[in-house]
């Protein structure tokens, strides 16, 4: 896995700063996932996501983010309201 990749959740409430950023090195991406519940909230006001289906996805299938080309996990636009989680 090449070094620099990166678990990012970014969540904006309008503007072109992240309210809510969370960005964790890939092979830390484990820890991220215990993170979630904890932007949760901001997460769900902007998208309907289910977080936990989200986590328990990327726990199976961690293996496999490592070996993937970057990408984004969700992506929700809602007027100046945005939501990404992505593998970068």
């Amino acid at each position: 896995m090449a070094s620099g990749r990166m678990f990012k959740i970014l969540v904006y409430e309008g503007g072109d700063e992240p309210k809510v950023e969370v960005c964790v090195p890939l092979r830390l991406a484990k820890l991220a996932l215990s993170i979630l519940p904890a932007v949760k909230g901001e997460i769900q006001k902007h998208a309907d996501i289910d977080v936990e289906t989200l986590r328990q996805m990327l726990g199976e299938g961690f293996k496999e983010l490592e070996e993937m080309e970057p990408m984004d996990l969700v992506k929700v636009n809602d007027g100046p309201n945005r939501v990404r989680i992505s593998i970068e």
